[in-house]
């Protein structure tokens, strides 16, 4: 089974650093956490980068996750995004990614099973103290891993040692 806060330590090594973990994963939402500690900056709230990496991980990992469910093998990456910063965000981080409905998952995953390549719009909600201090939309892609596909990104990478 795909181990997400595995994944996330050894391959995105900020990510440790950041103290960011998956609270819940149930098809239809992915939360990660993060504490305001190691996020903050000079005013005590989070820093505006930690936000935005905090929700873009959200709607990767939920891409991510659910193409392990469902048995794919494929890279997942961010086309497209919006961050809009609505308050500042004064303690600790929970993103939250919203899967789409049911049709569009089937035609993700359709897609992906007939051409190699799907894409899909994701939402995400940053709260802080029970507020929303950020709402993020954006566009994932995935490629089947293995095709040859000149827009594929798929680097060769040694686990990290430290």
């Amino acid at each position: 089974m795909f181990d997400l806060d595995e994944f996330l330590s050894a391959r995105i090594p900020i990510t440790k650093a950041m103290g960011i973990t998956l609270t819940e994963y149930d098809g239809d939402k992915l939360t990660l956490f993060a504490p305001l500690g190691p996020n903050r900056n000079d005013k005590g709230t989070a820093f505006a980068g930690v936000l935005s990496t905090l929700v873009t991980l959200a709607g990767w990992s939920y891409t991510q996750v659910s193409l392990e469910h469902n048995g794919f093998e494929a890279v997942a990456m961010v086309a497209e995004s919006l961050t809009s910063y609505r308050r500042p965000a004064s303690g600790d981080l929970w993103a939250t990614c919203h899967g789409p409905d049911l049709e569009t998952r089937r035609r993700f995953f359709e897609q992906l099973a007939n051409t190699g390549k799907a894409r899909w719009k994701l939402e995400a909600d940053l709260r802080s103290r029970d507020v929303t201090a950020v709402h993020y939309s954006a566009d994932y892609v995935a490629i089947a891993k293995g095709r040859k596909d000149p827009l594929a990104y798929e680097p060769q990478m040694e686990p990290l040692t430290t």
